[in-house]
């Protein structure tokens, strides 16, 4: 038989996601300050919740591809983004247990979580790989290679690559550094 401690662990992860004393899972709100208590039974929505942003990325995508059109993409996808965070927000954190003794850990940006938690050679080649692929999408995008709405979403794509190299380079420098 499972441990009291084993039966409220759940198997979450992310920026704001910890485990208090109790072995519970704790969402942190950065906004609110409030920490929520996530229980196996309610963890699957917030997973579903928690990739709202990929998504809605997804479901953009496969608009701009299939209409090539931009604008319907992108706001067919801001709507799914923005329709699961308003229920993530209004519905569902308001509807958890509260753990108002839980402290939650001082912030850290993300270039220096990653330093903290990738290997120097894993972050130098997703820098690289980054540039590579910012590289080639700007290489196709000069070179005429796409039309209508697919051309602006591989600006957008190039330019997200940029700044994945500059978070990747960044943590890369930083992990050199002593605390």
């Amino acid at each position: 038989m499972a441990s009291h401690h084993e039966q409220q662990s759940t198997i979450i992860s992310g920026n704001n996601v910890y485990l208090n004393k109790n072995g519970q899972t704790i969402y942190h709100n950065r906004i609110t300050k409030e920490n929520y208590i996530i229980t196996k039974d309610v963890s699957k929505v917030y997973n579903y919740c928690s990739f709202r942003l990929m998504l809605a990325f997804l479901l953009a995508y496969v608009l701009i591809f299939v209409t090539n059109n931009f604008f319907i993409g992108l706001f067919a996808g801001l709507l799914v983004w923005q329709g699961i965070s308003f229920y993530f927000y209004k519905f569902y954190l308001p509807s958890l247990p509260v753990d108002n003794k839980f402290v939650a850990p001082k912030y850290e940006i993300l270039p220096k979580r990653l330093a903290k938690r990738m290997s120097k050679t894993t972050l130098l080649f997703c820098g690289l790989g980054s540039i590579v692929m910012m590289l080639l999408l700007a290489i196709g995008i000069k070179n005429g290679s796409y039309e209508g709405g697919m051309y602006l979403l591989e600006i957008c794509l190039a330019l997200a690559f940029l700044v994945f190299f500059v978070i990747f380079i960044y943590s890369f420098i930083l992990s050199f550094r002593k605390e």
